[in-house]
């Protein structure tokens, strides 16, 4: 990263926006993602620790249990003033989720191939990994499926942004030959201790 200019970081940074936005009014707008069954509604207020609970439902299903009650919360209170309607707001919050974690995805992709190839063939390549999401479960005119699809609200974060933020842990681990090698005399020990 400290290698690219100012440009490229302009257009690096560019095109993660509108990653983002493609991504947010696609979740938001398009195909919203809104409480839809018990399983939505439990989820939104089920407050658990962010650590594995001995005995409990579910032990370690952290990410999930403990991100859909604080995005619910922050969306409630960030957009519901704006709206006026709560299932709007959280709508809001959960495609933003969404849309966040394909940028990070778009931006793990674009740092691994930008090491190897120029800054618009990296863009290219990301560009076509994200449009085949899509493509590949093109057979028709109309309501065709894709991959990020769920049935409700509690999988896109059990399921769509939990494997999201694990694609993003592979490429980092591809891209980033100082995870694998714990070297003890690096001083690289903030970026590993996030990693881990």
């Amino acid at each position: 990263r400290s290698m690219m200019n100012y440009k490229e970081r302009i257009r690096l940074y560019a095109f993660l926006m509108l990653v983002f936005a493609f991504f947010f009014v696609f979740f938001f707008y398009f195909h919203p993602i809104t409480l839809s069954d018990t399983d939505d509604w439990i989820f939104l207020t089920h407050h658990r620790d962010a650590w594995p609970m001995w005995k409990g439902w579910n032990p370690i299903r952290v990410f999930a249990e403990v991100t859909i009650p604080v995005i619910s919360a922050v969306s409630a209170m960030l957009f519901y003033p704006i709206t006026g309607n709560i299932f709007v707001s959280l709508s809001i919050g959960y495609a933003g989720c969404v849309a966040v974690a394909m940028a990070g995805l778009a931006a793990a992709l674009w740092e691994m191939i930008r090491k190897k190839h120029s800054m618009m063939t990296a863009i290219s390549i990301c560009l076509f990994f994200l449009l085949c999401h899509f493509w590949i479960f093109r057979t028709k005119y109309q309501d065709n499926d894709y991959m990020l699809r769920t049935a409700d609200a509690c999988t896109v974060f059990f399921y769509v942004i939990s494997n999201l933020l694990n694609a993003i842990l592979v490429l980092w681990l591809e891209e980033d030959d100082e995870l694998i090698h714990w070297n003890f005399g690096s001083n690289r020990y903030a970026k590993k201790s996030l990693f881990l």
